[in-house]
């Protein structure tokens, strides 16, 4: 069972990937924060033009929808055209959304600094696991 990620120390040694089971209390809560300058209901319009690719009773889209509430950064013009990438390819929203640092490292960071997809991954798990908490980000890793 993975532990709660500690901010203020080195990534373990196995950085565990698995994020929270997301869910609707989850988005509406993040909804509500991030998005309170908004109607409830037009935020909620927005996500639901996420055409989920799977059977919405066995899976919900909340993930990809708190992946769109995150990467649009609480503004409205941004809902849309991330609703539209997730469409298009909805791993490149989740990509931006819950990856990003990995997916900065190339091969040749990696070569030079075995460590750092290590890290990049415990930095994106820190950080995902803050925001949707609504908490401050954690400092980046040396």
């Amino acid at each position: 069972m993975p532990t709660e990620p500690s901010m203020d120390r080195d990534p373990p040694a196995m950085v565990w990937e698995v994020l929270p089971e997301p869910t609707m209390d989850d988005v509406e809560r993040v909804v509500r924060r991030d998005y309170g300058h908004l109607p409830f209901e037009r935020v909620m319009q927005v996500l639901r033009g996420y055409r989920n690719p799977f059977d919405h009773e066995t899976e919900p889209p909340y993930r990809i929808w708190l992946g769109i509430l995150k990467v649009s950064g609480g503004e409205e013009r941004r809902l849309n055209d991330y609703v539209d990438l997730a469409n298009t390819d909805y791993r490149d929203l989740l990509m931006n959304a819950e990856y990003a640092k990995q997916g900065n490292i190339g091969s040749w960071t990696n070569r030079r600094d075995p460590n750092a997809m290590r890290r990049a991954k415990w930095q994106d798990h820190c950080e995902y696991i803050a925001w949707l908490r609504g908490e401050e980000p954690p400092p980046p890793l040396p």
